[in-house]
């Protein structure tokens, strides 16, 4: 596939317009309308395809990353810390959860978030903090 084409996929699913993409890769915005009209024959196609196929190639590789994480499990303690926040939420007060580091604390609280879509406010502390 022809770099125009693909970018003009990515442009279509990301939905971002070009004098976008123009502005996140740094170049003029008249660079990348002159190379999607006329593609490796523009006359300064090698400034805005190596940007581009980086830009994408990067962006792409961060989607299947993301896509690698491993999904959440209820443990006891993520259990334990939903029963904190729907405690300090029904009181309308702050909660504090504490724990060894890597115990899924952060994570727990992220979940809640997201499944019950509330407004959560997260401050991490660690000693050195």
């Amino acid at each position: 596939m022809q770099l125009v084409e693909l970018t003009k996929k990515f442009l279509s699913t990301q939905n971002i317009s070009q004098n976008n993409l123009s502005d996140r890769l740094g170049i003029n915005k008249s660079y990348m309308v002159g190379y999607m009209k006329e593609g490796s024959s523009y006359k300064y196609a090698s400034k805005v395809e190596s940007l581009l196929e980086k830009y994408i190639k990067s962006f792409v590789e961060e989607k299947s990353v993301k896509e690698l994480q491993t999904p959440f499990i209820a443990t006891k303690d993520a259990k334990a810390i939903n029963v904190t926040i729907e405690s300090a939420m029904s009181n309308r007060e702050m909660g504090v959860i504490i724990g060894e580091a890597g115990t899924g604390k952060s994570r727990a609280i992220k979940e809640y978030a997201a499944k019950n879509g509330t407004r959560v406010v997260l401050f991490e502390a660690t000693t050195e903090t």
